[in-house]
């Protein structure tokens, strides 16, 4: 009798084992895993920048460099003159897997725009900067950017970016940019929490009528939006 007690007891015991790990194995399955993305919130976006291109957006594409926090970049198309129509690239940094309801940046910041002509390295005619509102207040958008000779198509784009401290209380929940030139619509670019990216081609004409008229970036703006709370402070 022993040694079928001993194979009964035995045999309890490996069904015992079998369920654990089954119970480990689909309790560890709950857990989401994220490798390689931010938990906590990272200081500011890494950047922005703008890409450009010519006749009817078919030609000519060219990317400006990203412009990181305090600075500014300059963006045209591969000949450096009229370009047609514009995107706006977003690079949010590693977001994505903060915790719903707390603040993706722990800094303020906008951005900004202005036209110029193709003289002097992009600098001849270069109007006044034109800032977003910031996006501690929800952001907003730019006015319309036009050139100092508003009969002139504008050569080149500058964009801007400047940070500063986060206002107390103030929960960044996601932020998306979005850019509009000329008479085309507004293109926006995905959200932070979806990774960013560029957005489309504002202006993007798919078969222009015979003898169209030139287009113009002019007017030109920049749109920053954003999703807040605001806590109350103690």
């Amino acid at each position: 009798m022993k040694p079928k007690l001993n194979l009964i007891v035995l045999g309890l015991a490996c069904l015992a084992l079998i369920a654990t790990a089954g119970y480990a194995i689909t309790e560890k399955s709950l857990v989401p895993r994220i490798s390689g993305a931010a938990s906590s919130p990272v200081n500011a976006p890494k950047g922005f920048a703008i890409g450009m291109m010519d006749e009817y957006c078919t030609s000519q594409e060219r990317n400006s460099a990203l412009v990181t926090p305090g600075g500014s970049v300059m963006a045209t198309d591969d000949n450096t003159k009229n370009p047609d129509c514009a995107a706006i690239f977003f690079d949010p940094g590693e977001v994505g897997s903060i915790a719903i309801g707390s603040s993706i940046y722990n800094e303020d910041f906008r951005i900004g725009l202005a036209t110029a002509e193709r003289g002097s390295g992009c600098t001849s005619e270069r109007t006044a900067v034109a800032w977003t509102p910031w996006v501690s207040s929800g952001g907003g958008s730019t006015k319309n950017v036009v050139p100092k000779d508003r009969k002139k198509t504008p050569d080149c784009l500058w964009l801007y970016y400047q940070t500063r401290p986060l206002p107390a209380g103030i929960v960044i929940n996601d932020v998306r940019v979005g850019i509009k030139v000329g008479k085309g619509r507004v293109e926006y670019t995905p959200s932070a929490r979806n990774s960013g990216g560029s957005s489309e081609y504002s202006q993007l004409i798919n078969k222009p009528k015979r003898n169209a008229p030139e287009l113009s970036l002019s007017p030109s703006r920049l749109y920053l939006q954003a999703k807040l709370t605001k806590q109350r402070q103690r």
